[in-house]
């Protein structure tokens, strides 16, 4: 790895020149990180939005109707998904994750709400009982996705609880922005 400076030819003692260049070297091993243009508030101009809700007609088995609770005990049902594009950084600025119809089951237990990413929980939304936001108020959030990366919402009725009746659904907001001006080295 070439670092730009040739330090064999500076007038140091040996030790300086050895830890000069272990500090190069940790210094090309850094992993980037994310730019100031990537922000939950205000999106950069370039961006492009997004609102994705349930049904998602692309993904989903379900058309044309929010999605029903499934039996108790028979898993996970994914509510909403999305994939992130090839060379795209996506920015979830909001959620609403909700239920429709009758009494809602905000705190029973009987439903169990997620946002994955690649199967692995988003940070602090692995166990919800009960809504996030609504329908048309989705509630402030802040987490990101890189490309490839599935996103999901499911919802799971435990074994020996009741379900509810009505329906579910999910809504990002959000946008997505070029993965080169997202994340700065």
């Amino acid at each position: 790895m070439y670092s730009g400076a040739d330090f064999n030819s500076a007038p140091w003692s040996q030790a300086q020149k050895l830890i000069a260049s272990l500090k190069v070297r940790e210094l090309a091993r850094k992993l980037p990180y994310l730019s100031n243009k990537v922000s939950a508030y205000l999106p950069p101009l370039d961006s492009l939005p997004f609102t994705t809700t349930t049904p998602d007609p692309g993904t989903l088995t379900f058309t044309d109707q929010f999605a029903p609770y499934p039996v108790a005990g028979s898993g996970q049902l994914v509510i909403l998904q999305k994939t992130i594009e090839q060379g795209k950084l996506c920015v979830f600025r909001k959620q609403a994750i909700f239920n429709q119809g009758a009494n809602p089951p905000d705190g029973s237990g009987n439903v169990i709400w997620r946002v994955l990413i690649n199967s692995a929980a988003v940070k602090g939304m692995n166990y919800m009982l009960s809504q996030y936001g609504a329908q048309l108020q989705p509630q402030d959030c802040f987490f990101v996705a890189f490309e490839y990366d599935v996103v999901q919402c499911t919802v799971e009725v435990p074994a020996g609880k009741t379900t509810p009746p009505g329906t579910t659904a999910a809504r990002w907001d959000g946008y997505t922005i070029s993965l080169n001006e997202a994340v700065s080295t």
